[in-house]
């Protein structure tokens, strides 16, 4: 097997992947058409929950020069949006949850809010009831595990919605690697019926 195979078999296998899901020639030796990789790089992006790095096969390395292009898969999915950050009629950004061991945990929160997002969601965001599921202060390290930030996290609690949002497929152990970003209110549906994505559940 040419090390570059035996290279790929072993970083696939210590991430518990099958050897099926290996890249084909073409990938793993650069000498087919780039086209060739594309209809295959959400799968392997998706399956193996990492981002790639790519660049055109005939390009020379050139050092202190920036070449490859890094490719992330992300998926569209729903979340519960319990808080916000800011003030409930002018959220600056989305505090997101999904249902694990039978509570809501936070799961992260979204990028920076447009204007006109703000005002959109701000529309459907109510005071809570009484058994809100989260504190009004938390951790930064709950919203984002590489923070350095110390200071408590103000949360402003809402009535829990459902939102849709664009998450990279990275996650660390209970919550997104990144920001997720924020798509649409979907205030239609029931946030009891949200569920965790399967591809999330260890």
């Amino acid at each position: 097997m040419p090390p570059t195979d035996r290279w790929l078999s072993f970083s696939l296998l210590s991430h518990g992947v099958a050897r099926k899901a290996i890249p084909p020639p073409g990938l793993r030796h650069a000498k087919y058409h780039c086209l060739s990789a594309f209809p295959f790089l959400p799968t392997w992006v998706d399956t193996l929950y990492l981002t790639g790095n790519v660049k055109g096969a005939g390009q020379q390395y050139e050092g202190g020069v920036r070449q490859w292009l890094k490719v992330k898969h992300r998926d569209d999915i729903h979340v519960v949006c319990a808080a916000v950050i800011g003030r409930r009629d002018r959220p600056s950004a989305v505090v997101a949850g999904l249902p694990m061991h039978d509570r809501l945990w936070i799961v992260g929160r979204t990028s920076p809010l447009s204007a006109a997002a703000s005002r959109a969601l701000a529309a459907h965001l109510h005071i809570p009831r009484p058994d809100h599921p989260w504190p009004e202060q938390i951790s930064p390290g709950m919203l984002d595990r590489f923070t350095k930030d110390k200071e408590p996290v103000h949360l402003t609690r809402v009535e829990p919605i459902v939102v849709e949002v664009s998450a990279d497929v990275a996650w660390s152990g209970r919550s997104f690697r990144h920001p997720l970003r924020y798509l649409r209110a979907r205030p239609e549906l029931n946030p009891d019926e949200v569920q965790l994505p399967e591809h999330l559940r260890g």
